[in-house]
């Protein structure tokens, strides 16, 4: 579901934290390296202060952010529509979201990078 949620969203808020945390927003694709394992493959400019402060392999983490909503049912009732018994007067609400954050290392590279 994860790896689905990545391929739909396809932008990612990119964390790192080498000599100051950083942050970036970057188009990304999921794609298989010949040996079968995933890989994140997205683009920065090089005038990015971003591109210039990451070095081979340091931790980071993308977040990749989709669609939310905030969902309220009636008050005083269960998910089940029962009568609530114990519950607080009002609506109990909760917030619906798709996101997912994988964890990662990241490098640069200088190959063209092409989109499906």
């Amino acid at each position: 579901m994860l790896i689905e949620a990545m391929r739909e969203i396809r932008l990612a808020a990119v964390f790192t934290g080498e000599g100051g945390l950083a942050c970036t927003q970057v188009p990304m694709v999921v794609d298989e390296t010949a040996d079968g394992a995933l890989r994140l493959r997205g683009y920065l400019a090089r005038a990015n202060p971003h591109w210039r402060a990451i070095g081979a392999g340091i931790p980071a983490l993308a977040l990749f952010q989709g669609s939310h909503a905030y969902v309220s049912r009636p008050a005083g009732t269960r998910p089940s529509g029962r009568p609530a018994r114990r519950f607080p007067p009002g609506p109990i609400s909760r917030w619906r979201r798709a996101a997912g954050s994988p964890p990662s290392t990241i490098r640069r590279s200088f190959a063209p990078c092409s989109t499906p």
